[in-house]
């Protein structure tokens, strides 16, 4: 999928960006309601414009041309309408951006290749004509994410500045998609405008069509402490996996652990159904939540609720973005294996075989920095006959064995190596092989994760 959009998207593809003290981010998609280029309505052509500015900026700019409260400037997509919308999320994915195109301009959007300076990242945007007669909301796809983070914002007017942090988010974490609605959260009556209740909604569609097993949702929300008691009042957090449709919930060990995290930043944190006194603002009836839940199982949609004062300062909004990147970074665990003989009891001249398999576990993409990612010392006792892996770069020297990649969230590396016993061996040896981990996508691996120890015998 990332080749096939980098041919589509040609010279103005710019691979493995950096941006930011959290970046790593290019080639991005967006799906949004206003902006750029020139079409108006009526055109549907599906044409692919150009354009060029500020992602955050960008958003903001969105934001203030939405239809406000009690304005009934959200009109309820029709199933055909919404059936439309998954065809053109698949069309995307697989990089026919032409019929894309076509697809959308046909329910008054249009089709932008936008360019995020200053950095330089490849945006394509799905923009509303102007004037805002549907206000179904902005979508937003980095084809080279380095996490498999989607990140919602239902109310971007009615919740302080929640469109700045949700778009810094997208943008800091490399995630993979954003969402955001396309009118106040009461421009129309009895929740039909509102996306944490309508089910109905190219939102929601959006939602249903890319959740899987390997990703996560983080729903933004904010709240005001002199609107409630305590605790919720003496909060500046609230995190929830949100319950089903039937009422049931769970508490994931992923929003402990972020609760946790959150707490070592100074914050205080607490976890909607594991702590009392916070089922207000748990996100339980949200559709999203609910859906996510009963598919694909808690812990994949995170409602996430944050205090006003966090969110009025960028100096805070950012540091729980700061904070999300270094909790939703690469988590490598590493298992080693010697195949091929009974390692009981080698004998001099014997071929075995190491097997060292580093899966990322985590939610960001381990990327291939400037120093090692992987290193195994063998023992003297054997010399290396062969090194295979699927990907990255190898150097094998004075019985090292070096390897230098990426490995994208949820997947896994595996180096194989093959060793003979030299004729002088003797006795019991042992060693771990050792992997370099970029926990927080600063471009440094400053973390160590050292596998299982493998021994073996010569006798």
């Amino acid at each position: 999928m990332r080749r096939l959009l980098a041919r589509v998207l040609g010279q103005g593809f710019v691979p493995g960006v950096k941006r930011s003290i959290l970046l790593l981010v290019a080639g991005t998609v967006v799906i949004s309601a206003v902006g750029a280029g020139s079409a108006r309505a009526g055109d549907t052509t599906g044409t692919l414009e150009t354009d060029s500015g500020d992602f955050v900026g960008l958003i903001a700019g969105i934001k203030s041309h939405m239809p406000s409260q009690g304005s009934n400037g959200y009109r309820v997509p029709t199933a055909g309408e919404l059936r439309k919308w998954e065809t053109a999320i698949q069309v995307l994915q697989a990089g026919r951006l032409s019929d894309a195109a076509s697809i959308v301009a046909a329910m008054d959007y249009k089709l932008v290749e936008y360019t995020d300076q200053p950095a330089g990242a490849l945006y394509l945007i799905f923009m509303e004509q102007e004037p805002i007669t549907r206000g179904w909301g902005t979508y937003a796809y980095n084809p080279n994410h380095e996490r498999n983070i989607h990140i919602h914002v239902d109310h971007p007017v009615f919740d302080l500045n929640t469109y700045r942090v949700g778009s810094s988010a997208f943008r800091e974490l490399g995630a993979e998609w954003f969402f955001m609605a396309g009118t106040h959260r009461y421009a129309n009556p009895n929740g039909e405008s509102d996306m944490a209740r309508a089910a109905d909604s190219v939102f929601q569609t959006f939602h249903e069509q890319l959740l899987s097993t390997e990703t996560v949702a983080l729903s933004i929300h904010g709240f005001s402490p002199a609107a409630h008691d305590p605790p919720i009042s003496r909060s500046d957090i609230i995190l929830s996996a949100g319950q089903t449709s039937s009422g049931v919930w769970e508490v994931p060990e992923i929003t402990l652990t972020l609760r946790d995290a959150f707490v070592r930043r100074g914050y205080a944190t607490a976890v909607a159904f594991q702590d009392p006194g916070f089922l207000d603002l748990s996100g339980g009836i949200n559709p999203q939540g609910q859906y996510a839940n009963e598919t694909v199982g808690f812990g994949h949609w995170i409602h996430i609720e944050l205090t006003r004062s966090i969110r009025e300062t960028s100096m805070e909004y950012l540091k729980v973005v700061d904070t999300l990147a270094g909790f939703l970074g690469p988590v490598l665990v590493l298992d080693k294996q010697l195949l091929g003989a009974d390692t009981g009891s080698l004998r001099p001249g014997d071929v075995a075989t190491y097997t060292v398999t580093m899966e990322n576990v985590g939610y960001g993409t381990q990327p291939d920095n400037k120093k090692r990612e992987f290193v195994d010392k063998l023992d003297t006792r054997v010399e290396v006959v062969d090194v295979t892996v699927t990907s990255g770069d190898l150097i094998v020297r004075n019985g090292n064995v070096v390897w230098n990649g990426s490995i994208g969230p949820r997947s896994s590396e595996t180096v194989i190596i093959q060793v003979r016993v030299r004729a002088s061996a003797t006795g019991r040896f042992c060693n771990r092989a050792v992997a370099f981990v970029d926990t927080n996508s600063d471009g440094a691996n400053s973390a160590t994760v050292k596998s299982n120890r493998v021994c073996a015998s010569v006798g």
